[in-house]
Formats: C-alpha cells, structure tokens, sequence
C-alpha cells in the first residue's frame, strides 16, 4: 500500500511538472504569433499611405483602451495604388485580444492581390478623434484557426495542474483527525433515590 501511495504521488507530481511546463509554452506560443502575424499598424487619419510587405489575406483590427468610443461607427476604404476599391469582407464571429488597460478587435478582411503601397481611407471619423493618442488602426495576418488550438491547449493544460495539483496535496497532508463525539456523567440525588445520568 505505501509503494502504491508513493508511485500515485510521483505520478501526480510529475504531472503538475509537465502541465505548467506545456502552460508556459503554449503561452509563448501564443506571444510569438501575435507579434508574427502584426503586419503594420498606423494612427487614426482620415487617409494615409500603407506599406504591406507581401499579397494575401490580412485583416483589419481596431487597438486602443478598453470601452474607448472613437470607434464606432467608422467605415473603411482600402484601395491600391491605381485607385481601384479592394473589396473588404466584416468578420461575423470577432476575436478579442484585451489586456488590464487595452483591446484589439477583428474587424473586416481584405486579399491584397500584391504587395505595395495601399491606400486607407477611414469614414465616420470625427475630427476630435484624429490622431487619437493610443488609438491605432492594425493589419494582420489571419490567425483564427491556431488561436482556437492554442487557447484550447492552454485551457486543457491549465485544468491539468489544477487537478493534479489538488489530488496531489490531498495525498500528502494528513487527514483531520475525527472529532468524537462529547461525553458527560453524573447523578441526582432525590431523598434516597439516586438517578445515573449518561450524555
């Protein structure tokens, strides 16, 4: 039973061991495809210049503090060099990245036929808001499909070093002694009748 006991705890901990470790790589997983798929990102302005620096698929994020409202109702326009319209697509299931103090949020996604300089022009936008400090516009390459699988692998993992770390401590500390219950004795006396009394 003891060889049993002790084989179950190094099992439990070992576990632990390698759900933290496989935590602490998905997370920089995570952290290096973000910073990977960041393409470019330019201020709030009603228009301006952008530089993609390969053709495909790239989509479009809003980034700035949380609840910030210069992004509503805004429209965007993105055209290449000769002046022809690049059609954009809204995302319908949006992504989130927030942080304590910031939030980015998928927007619309575009198929650049080349690489070059593009034109963005921002509709809707109030003249306050221009430049907005903190407040930026970013491109992006689509991640969808590995974000899932990483967020779905760091949940897994973070449930197994929850378990095993739960399970492991109720195998090393020592059960709570059971409380028995309390026991009182005496007697009465009446005239000459004497009565026992048992709790």
């Amino acid at each position: 039973q003891d060889v049993k006991d002790a084989t179950a705890k190094a099992v439990l901990a070992a576990l632990f061991v390698l759900a933290v470790a496989a935590l602490a790589r998905l997370i920089r997983a995570v952290v290096r495809m973000l910073r990977a798929a960041r393409l470019c990102d330019v201020p709030l302005g009603s228009r301006q210049q952008i530089e993609f620096p390969t053709a495909g698929k790239v989509v479009l994020c809003m980034e700035g503090p949380r609840f910030t409202p210069r992004f509503r109702k805004l429209s965007f326009e993105l055209r290449q060099p000769g002046g022809a319209e690049i059609a954009g697509y809204r995302i319908l299931f949006r992504t989130v990245a927030s942080g304590l103090s910031r939030a980015r949020v998928t927007l619309r996604t575009y198929h650049l036929p080349m690489a070059g300089r593009y034109e963005l022009a921002i509709h809707g936008l109030e003249p306050q808001h221009i430049d907005a400090p903190g407040h930026t516009v970013v491109f992006m390459r689509p991640n969808l499909a590995r974000t899932v699988l990483l967020v779905i692998g760091i949940t897994l993992a973070s449930c197994l070093a929850i378990s095993s770390l739960v399970f492991f401590l109720l195998s090393v500390l020592p059960t709570a002694a059971a409380i028995d219950p309390g026991r009182s004795t005496g007697y009465i006396q009446i005239d000459d009748t004497r009565l026992e009394l048992t709790e």
